[in-house]
């Protein structure tokens, strides 16, 4: 990473939020387990023509202003009752597992104009390899809008996994209407030899967790990274959390005007915002952290001239 990033990073202001919520329950899918095993077969996946990256790189290269790293595929309609597979288990409860390919993909995004879920089912995405897995989203994890956002998934095939139990038979409402490609290593993370990634960071970068951070144990925790969903595709920002004076403890995100033109159209309700984003210790961990995150926000306001977004986030960080 280096010493002077294109991604701004803000301070927290006095954030006194619980920073405890994460958009995922953790677990594995019902088909790793070995009970199981005998009942999956190998998932044939959607096979989908992928974009030119170098000629995205290119086209990116023209405006650089804007920093995206993945482009949308053409539009899409995929759901369990015209697309991938289900399979029984014993007691009644069933699995639905459907698989896309991208050739030359770095990385997949999966966006959601439908995802709603029953008490008690589980959902999960991974990587065809299975070392990459995001979830269980629940119940819990639903918003209002219907709307969702899986996080990005290295590599070229992309498997989501639907657990429903019997007593909610036919109740999941689940449906992908659009696949970004990432295209642009500087979106991966992790990814080696690449100057803009986790793990690659510089000696000016210093761990907040180091002893030069000592005194900003309570701010770190409004710090956030963003996924940032636009019409044209994605970009990464930073941010931070900020109180009001009325000490309501709405959640406010402070950033800058400057992200929301890394792409054209900013989806908000599709912006996710990953907390916690840090080393435990001084030193870089040889892992990735696991980010606690929020999906959604709206914007409150922005001035170019200032270069300030002003961004109230869907939940309360913490109401997970």
């Amino acid at each position: 990473m280096n010493c002077l990033y294109r991604i701004p990073i803000l301070l927290a202001l006095l954030s006194a939020l619980p920073i405890s919520a994460q958009i995922s329950t953790g677990g594995l899918p019902p088909s790793f387990l070995p009970e199981h095993a005998a009942l999956f077969s190998e998932t044939a996946p959607i096979k989908l023509a992928g974009l030119d990256g170098a000629g995205l790189l290119a086209e990116d290269s023209q405006r650089p202003l804007e920093s995206r790293f993945a482009a949308p595929l053409p539009p899409l309609t995929i759901n369990p009752g015209k697309h991938g597979q289900w399979t029984e288990l014993p007691g009644g409860d069933r699995v639905w597992r459907c698989a896309v390919e991208v050739p030359s993909a770095l990385g997949l995004i999966i966006i959601f104009d439908r995802f709603q879920l029953p008490a008690g089912s589980r959902f999960f995405a991974y990587t065809s390899d299975k070392k990459r897995v995001l979830g269980a989203y629940t119940e819990q994890s639903c918003l209002p809008s219907g709307e969702f956002l899986i996080g990005i998934l290295p590599g070229e095939t992309a498997v989501v996994e639907l657990f429903e139990p019997a007593a909610a038979k036919g109740l999941s409402q689940v449906q992908i209407n659009r696949i970004d490609q990432v295209y642009d290593p500087a979106g991966l993370l992790p990814v080696n030899d690449t100057p803009e990634n986790f793990g690659s960071s510089r000696a000016c970068n210093i761990n907040v967790n180091c002893t030069q951070g000592q005194n900003w144990q309570t701010e770190k925790r409004g710090v956030g990274r963003i996924l940032m969903i636009f019409s044209n595709g994605a970009g990464w920002c930073t941010g931070s959390l900020i109180a009001n004076t009325s000490g309501s403890g709405d959640p406010y995100f402070l950033t800058a005007h400057h992200c929301q033109i890394i792409g054209t159209l900013p989806y908000f309700n599709l912006w996710r915002f990953d907390f916690d984003y840090e080393a435990p210790g001084c030193p870089n961990p040889q892992t990735e952290p696991a980010p606690k995150s929020v999906l959604g926000c709206e914007r409150i306001s922005y001035r170019h001239e200032t270069d300030f977004l002003l961004l109230k986030l869907s939940q309360i960080p913490g109401s997970y």
